[in-house]
């Protein structure tokens, strides 16, 4: 079972994970990937009510009045249109879903080619011998073609083609520097337990997010990670630019970056 939504001991991160592990064993296999990023379009509104609530009774144990009720929820529902003045007949809205060409009755799942991203993942060498820029996508109410794009957004973590992730890391860059230009306006008013406190939400959440993703990619390509970090860290600190980092590090009881992702990866394991 390879779900990681809404199970003990996973996450985004273990979503992400294995899909990278993947990957780096074709690459290592000399072969390359095609990540497909599909989005549904209104996916919740797509569950079959009838498989619903067959696992509300199985598995949850509902059942008698509860489940009559749920049912009579979600079955049957009809609505009516005020249109000029005039109020047209009822209509069930499961058939009104399917004649506009949302869905259908069956409530199948339809692709959102805007949404959907394709790229292709691998080494330079063999990436270098695709000519493949897009590809026609279907589902069962439409069909469309997608491009390939350069970079992909899985999860909230930017894959360009070669995982070399500095894409991802120039991303995270640029959004945790404008937090820490909005916060260093604000710095005199606020007490150092406040600052260490947004800083946490603004920052540190953003270095931590996923960041076992990182493990095993050079010290360069995560050296503006550490820039990052030095600048948040001198301004809770209130240390001067050119002072040593480690010693404010360490008194603030942070793990630089790399060892950040060290440590992240062993409580993952």
């Amino acid at each position: 079972m390879l779900q990681s939504a809404y199970r003990s001991y996973h996450s985004t991160k273990t979503a992400l994970l294995k899909v990278l592990s993947d990957v780096l064993t074709a690459i290592d296999n000399k072969k390359v990937t095609l990540l497909a990023l599909l989005d549904l379009s209104a996916a919740f509104d797509c569950v079959d009510h009838d498989i619903l609530l067959s696992r509300l009774q199985s598995r949850f144990g509902l059942d008698g009045a509860v489940l009559a009720w749920i049912q009579s929820f979600l079955s049957d529902r009809t609505q009516r249109v005020c249109f000029g003045g005039r109020l047209l007949h009822e209509a069930i809205i499961g058939a009104t879903i399917g004649a506009t060409g949302c869905g259908n009755p069956l409530r199948r799942r339809k692709l959102n080619a805007e949404k959907t991203q394709l790229r292709w993942l691998g080494s330079r060498h063999q990436l270098a011998k695709l000519t493949i820029s897009h590809l026609p996508l279907s589902s069962t109410t439409s069909s469309s073609t997608v491009d390939i794009v350069s970079t992909a957004n899985d999860l909230g973590v930017i894959l360009d083609s070669q995982l070399t992730m500095t894409t991802h890391v120039s991303s995270v860059c640029r959004a945790g520097f404008f937090q820490l230009r909005q916060l260093r306006s604000v710095r005199r008013s606020l007490t150092t337990e406040a600052t260490r406190a947004l800083l946490q939400t603004f920052i540190s959440c953003r270095l931590d997010y996923c960041n076992s993703v990182l493990a095993g990619v050079h010290d360069v390509y995560l050296q503006p990670l550490q820039y990052l970090q030095n600048a948040a860290a001198h301004l809770v600190s209130g240390a001067r630019r050119h002072d040593h980092i480690t010693p404010v590090l360490v008194s603030l009881l942070w793990l630089p970056v790399c060892q950040r992702i060290s440590y992240k990866t062993a409580v993952l394991v």
